[in-house]
C-alpha cells in the first residue's frame, strides 16, 4: 500500500482530544474545576438506565427547554415593544420553531411510554433544520 492509499492521520481523531479542544477556552477559570473527559463518559453513559427512566430524562429536558425558550420569548416581546434589540442572534421565529420541537416531542414521549410494541420512529426536521421531532412511522 502507498502512502496515497493510506487513510490520513488526524491530530484530533480521539473522542478524549476533541472534548479536550473543545472545552481547553474555559481552563483559564479557575471555579468551578473544569469537567472531565472521564466524569464526562460516566455522566453520559446511559446503559444501566431503565427505558422508563430514559423516557422521563428526555420528557425532563424538553419540558425544561420549553421553559427557557418561554422565558427567551419574553424578553424578546418586551425589548421589541421598547426598541430594538441589538444584541439578538435568534429571531423570534427561530425561537417558536424551538419551541414547537419541545412540545412536539414531550408530546411523543408520552405516547410511546404507553405504547409496547416496536414502533418505528422517524426524524422529521421540517420545524427546524438542526432540531428534529420525532414521529411514529405507521
Amino acid at each position: 500500500m502507498s502512502a496515497i492509499d493510506e487513510p490520513p492521520s488526524y491530530r484530533f481523531t480521539s473522542s478524549r482530544r476533541i472534548f479536550d479542544k473543545r472545552f481547553e477556552a474555559f481552563d483559564g477559570i479557575p471555579q468551578p474545576p473544569r469537567l472531565s473527559h472521564d466524569d464526562y463518559l460516566q455522566g453520559s453513559d446511559s446503559t444501566e438506565a431503565t427505558h422508563l427512566e430514559l423516557l422521563l430524562s428526555a420528557s425532563e429536558t424538553f419540558k425544561n427547554a420549553k421553559s427557557v425558550l418561554d422565558q427567551l420569548l419574553i424578553i424578546l416581546d418586551d425589548t421589541q415593544r421598547n426598541g430594538p434589540l441589538n444584541f439578538a442572534h435568534v429571531t423570534r421565529d427561530q425561537v417558536l420553531s424551538l419551541v414547537k420541537v419541545s412540545i412536539s416531542n414531550s408530546l411523543f414521549l408520552l405516547k410511546l411510554k404507553s405504547r409496547r410494541d416496536s414502533s418505528k420512529v422517524a426524524f422529521d426536521f421540517t420545524l427546524n433544520a438542526h432540531f428534529c421531532v420525532f414521529k411514529f412511522v405507521e
